[in-house]
């Protein structure tokens, strides 16, 4: 990972890692040298034959000597050496139950140890699903997408790592027992290891969320150390910018180890996989507030989704902001009101999405069940007062009825069903990628001449215009409809 310029408090030795212990029973006594301030972990009832980061066995020559009860200090193979890495990662790709669990799981990672003296992840690992990594082993964007967001988990970006971050000069943001330093505040999650946090990392409130059926209490879980507040509130344009709320999607893995999808996204640690992800200043900034790492924000990608929206944006629902935007005449990117999906053999309606590098369709489209009533933005027949028809949001299903519709909403739920413009995706029957609506990726350009019916040009200077909705190709007396229309891919060039 390119983007952080190194370590921030470089360890003094390569990372060895400590072997696991016959019962799970671990020790800690003093380190014998006094001028580290740091326990050591020794195994009560000896240590396992094999120690495993995952599903992998470590190799033995990445691991400290055994520590028991009987001699529970460092021998002189485990003292301090130069050179090495400060950081392990191990790769695998083999069945598990996880794996099982979900039939379109790429695969699963976490981090495995910690260094005693800072709390840094120093091991983590990467396990690949077998099934599913055959099928995508072509699609290089979502692969590379995964490893980047389970690194980023790995190495801090997780709600298990919150109460271990540290200030800038390495005190620890959320208190610690004495002996062994661990947090003193308690479990949030025992079954999961993952000890609660002070409110100086993550703050708890209730909002008021407001839908088309009423007001209802919302919590939120906001992120708000030093350098994230001061990116999100220049960011979102918003000085008295609380915190950043994270995703409160209740799947273990997801809620508050993400920020929250309505709010940034395709940011590359939200939950929600999109093919322009973009690795923002506000994730680095994350990443540096966790004590052990500085970070590199030239190297930050654009993150047109939120920016510049304003506090209501960061702080209210996605009706509310969408309420205000029309009555002042202003866009609700990145929301939207107008379905743009219509019956399979029409065109798809597509529209440019903020920064213009890709286009997308509006993903309002009629549920099934009815949604509930805090995430019904559609009760009325024009919740915003334009020139929408709730008839032209009927999606793929049978258009709803006289009034409004409780059953019409944002296709994804962990944006809390806000519609939003999202970028499209092609497969092929064996449901393998065959190209995406990204601009800029130039292997997105037609294989053929005959399937471009607008003409359309991608690659690094490619950007998104709208088209008119009355592009037509005529060949003789034949009329050929393009299969999307609204928006497409152009090279474009500055004259000065």
């Amino acid at each position: 990972m390119s983007n952080w310029t190194g370590i921030f408090h470089p360890p003094d030795s390569p990372s060895f890692l400590c072997r696991q212990c016959v019962g799970g029973n671990v020790g800690f006594v003093q380190e014998e040298d006094s001028s580290k301030n740091r326990p050591i972990s020794f195994c009560i009832q000896g240590c396992e034959p094999i120690t495993r980061c995952g599903p992998v066995h470590v190799p033995p020559e990445h691991l400290h000597s055994c520590r028991n009860a009987s001699n529970p200090h460092l021998m002189p193979s485990d003292m301090p050496q130069t050179g090495g890495p400060n950081f392990r990662i191990y790769v695998s790709a083999l069945s598990s139950a996880q794996c099982d669990k979900s039939e379109a799981s790429i695969g699963f990672a976490a981090h495995c140890q910690q260094e005693s003296q800072t709390d840094r992840p120093i091991a983590g690992f990467i396990n690949f699903c077998p099934r599913e990594l055959l099928r995508k082993h072509a699609q290089t964007a979502e692969l590379t997408y995964f490893v980047k967001h389970e690194m980023l988990h790995i190495l801090g970006f997780s709600s298990s790592l919150y109460a271990f971050f540290r200030g800038p000069t390495g005190e620890p943001l959320t208190p610690r027992q004495l002996f062994p330093p661990n947090p003193n505040l308690g479990w949030f999650d025992q079954s999961r290891g993952v000890y609660k946090w002070s409110e100086g990392v993550i703050k708890l409130v209730v909002r008021n969320w407001t839908s088309s059926c009423g007001v209802f209490p919302k919590v939120a879980h906001l992120l708000r150390t030093p350098t994230v507040l001061r990116v999100a509130r220049e960011y979102f344009d918003c000085p008295s910018l609380e915190g950043v709320e994270l995703e409160d999607h209740h799947l273990p893995g997801v809620s508050l180890s993400h920020w929250e999808t309505r709010l940034l996204g395709n940011d590359l640690m939200t939950p929600t996989y999109t093919n322009a992800f973009a690795l923002s200043k506000l994730t680095l900034a994350l990443m540096e507030d966790t004590g052990w790492y500085l970070a590199n924000y030239s190297s930050a990608d654009d993150l047109p989704w939120g920016f510049g929206r304003g506090c209501l944006f960061a702080t209210g629902s996605c009706f509310q902001f969408m309420s205000e935007q029309t009555k002042q005449r202003q866009s609700t990117a990145p929301f939207c009101y107008d379905s743009q999906l219509t019956r399979p053999a029409s065109p798809v309606h597509v529209s440019c999405l903020p920064g213009g590098s890709s286009f997308g369709y509006c993903n309002l489209v009629r549920h099934r069940e009815t949604l509930p009533p805090e995430y019904t933005y559609f009760a009325s027949p024009n919740p915003f007062k334009t020139s929408f028809s709730l008839a032209s949001a009927s999606g793929l299903l049978s258009a709803p009825g006289e009034g409004g519709d409780c059953n019409l909403g944002g296709k994804v739920e962990m944006a809390n069903f806000c519609p939003f413009v999202q970028e499209i995706t092609w497969e092929l029957q064996q449901g393998s990628v065959s190209r995406s609506s990204i601009c800029t990726e130039p292997l997105n350009t037609f294989s053929s001449v005959a399937e471009n019916y607008n003409l359309e040009i991608y690659g690094r200077h490619a950007r998104c215009f709208s088209t008119s909705l009355n592009w037509r190709l005529t060949e003789n007396e034949t009329v050929f409809h393009p299969p999307v229309i609204g928006a497409a891919c152009f090279e474009f060039c500055l004259r000065v």
